[in-house]
């Protein structure tokens, strides 16, 4: 069974551990500058800023999710980045987050899922309906995540 939990941001301090460890498997968007990604990439993981913005442009250019494992258990979501500056449509942010949990099956093998979307590029009510509606259909087939929380 997998409970999701709507919660504040949490503070990178408090969860490095658990994230270092491979616990807690982060998902935010492939932006660079002061995001997430860059707090837990550049700050916690040491990972140069160049290799990061490698990887943002990969997965914004291709909308796809990646992954940073085994150099860091961080997804990236991509953001809109293409000539019209279109948002993820439903079915792309489905895959997207479904890849999150491909991900983390076979690789990452975390017991804590957090999504930290930065608001200014994705819709979290959507976000979170497609979680909620993944969780009710795969709960079962998934072996390791006990825990999604969700930021609001």
């Amino acid at each position: 069974m997998i409970t999701l939990i709507k919660t504040p941001q949490k503070n990178p301090q408090d969860i490095f551990d658990d994230v270092k460890i491979g616990k807690i498997h982060i998902v935010c968007m492939a932006w660079n500058g002061l995001t997430h990604l860059n707090v837990y990439g550049e700050l916690f993981y040491k990972l140069p800023k160049e290799e990061l913005n490698q990887f943002v442009d990969l997965v914004n250019s291709s909308r796809e999710t990646g992954t940073l494992f085994p150099k860091a258990n961080i997804s990236i979501l991509p953001v809109c980045e293409n000539e019209n500056h279109d948002a993820l449509n439903l079915n792309e942010l489905t895959e997207c987050i479904k890849d999150v949990f491909i991900a983390n099956q076979m690789y990452l093998k975390s017991d804590i899922i957090y999504f930290t979307l930065e608001n200014a590029y994705i819709d979290k009510s959507i976000a979170l309906r497609i979680l909620e509606d993944f969780i009710l259909k795969n709960a079962s087939a998934n072996q390791y995540v006990k825990t999604i929380w969700f930021e609001e």
